[in-house]
């Protein structure tokens, strides 16, 4: 038996039952407040880009240069699917359209957390994505702060080569994710970390804080936060 998939962009293919096959695609949603309204992606010149952009609308693109932009004809709710080869250079740095996004649904194989600053100011943003995304940057600064991220499990990212966690969550006050392996021997800084973190209260008893030289403020005005943090 094939059975065909029900994931955004191409169909993907099941063959003989099993697990379900693994999207590859990086799929996200957002808002468009107005017809003519333009979207931006955050896609930095630095960066190394192959594939092709699902608008939504029946409009697609080439991936190939940075700061892909696209016209909406009519106010709504659409869903971008990036598909393709590589996606590294993605990074809204408390700018751009960083509003407009409102949620990332699949991390594919596609895209990569490859720097810093990555999802900072996306404050409607939430995560409904499943998948684990690849991490190849050894700072995640900054990552998500002050975004609308509410009760991810990331549980099985592998983390094991991030050395610093400055200001992650800082400001994303209904972040309630499970991250119970993120810090690791290889962490050494994780100042501010939950600033803010309003309701943040998960088990951190399986971190290893061996070689952490800078924790001030990790959980500063985490008022929710009641955690075993003995070892």
């Amino acid at each position: 038996m094939i059975g065909i998939g029900t994931g955004v962009g191409v169909p993907f293919i099941n063959k003989g039952g099993g697990a379900p096959a693994v999207n590859p695609d990086f799929v996200t949603t957002w808002n468009v407040a107005s017809d003519g309204e333009t979207v931006t992606l955050p896609l930095k010149s630095g960066g190394t880009f192959s594939g092709t952009i699902d608008w939504g609308d029946s409009n697609s693109d080439d991936l190939t240069y940075a700061n892909r932009a696209h016209t909406y004809t009519t106010a709504g709710t659409y869903t971008i699917t990036i598909s393709g080869d590589t996606l590294q250079g993605w990074a809204f740095e408390n700018g751009g359209d960083k509003l407009k996004i409102t949620d990332v649904s699949n991390w594919g194989k596609i895209f990569e957390f490859d720097r810093t600053r990555m999802f900072q100011g996306c404050a409607n943003m939430d995560v409904s994505a499943t998948d684990v995304p690849t991490i190849s940057t050894t700072a995640m600064t900054s990552q998500f702060y002050q975004t609308g991220i509410t009760t991810p499990d990331w549980s099985a990212w592998d983390m094991t080569g991030v050395t610093d966690y400055q200001f992650c969550f800082q400001l994303s006050s209904s972040f309630n994710g499970n991250v119970a392996n993120w810090v690791t021997t290889s962490t050494t800084n994780i100042k501010k970390m939950f600033d803010r973190c309003s309701v943040f209260n998960q088990d951190l008893s399986s971190w290893v804080t061996d070689n952490i030289t800078n924790a001030e403020q990790a959980f500063v005005n985490a008022d929710a936060f009641d955690g075993d943090v003995s070892n």
